[in-house]
């Protein structure tokens, strides 16, 4: 008896998802989670050195960052989602556990009258709206469990300090 020879079995091998622009936007995020942990106004921005110690980062990709986090901080519209006197309180990187898996909140911000659910963004292409528009709305369904009686708005804000409400 001689079987034919079997091929070799399919695996699969996970895709890499690491590149500059992650790892960008994951030095934006943890930026602003470390300069938001405060009870004052306005946010002290520290230099590059500083910024690269803490996430730790190389000085340009901190240099880099600091600008995005500038940008973001020095909008008059988004200040009340990070000066502790215009909001009742906000949580960075709250995390809402459902039948439906885990949701991550980049930043969530409590006024009297609504509850803000913020994400981080380093661009928002034309392409990318659909699919930020099912993320923040299994977003609000998450918050719905935790905050019944809050009117839940989300958005996205962008590299470039850019507020896009996406409902």
């Amino acid at each position: 008896f001689s079987p034919p020879a079997l091929p070799a079995p399919q695996v699969e091998v996970e895709a890499s998802y690491s590149s500059a622009e992650i790892e960008e936007g994951i030095a934006l995020h943890a930026l602003m989670e470390r300069l938001t942990q405060t009870s004052t106004w306005p946010l002290e921005l520290y230099e590059p050195v500083q910024i690269a110690k803490w996430l730790p980062c190389s000085r340009e990709m901190a240099t880099v960052v600091r600008e995005q986090a500038s940008a973001i901080l020095a909008q008059p519209e988004l200040e009340r989602f990070f000066d502790p006197a215009q909001h009742r309180f906000a949580r960075n990187e709250m995390e809402v556990i459902t039948s439906a898996g885990v949701a991550r909140f980049d930043r969530i911000v409590m006024f009297d009258n609504e509850l803000w659910i913020l994400d981080y963004k380093r661009n928002l292409f034309d392409s990318e709206r659909a699919a930020y528009a099912l993320q923040l709305q299994r977003y609000r369904i998450a918050a719905q469990t935790v905050f019944p009686d809050a009117t839940i708005r989300t958005g996205l804000i962008t590299a470039d300090g850019k507020l896009t409400e996406m409902m």
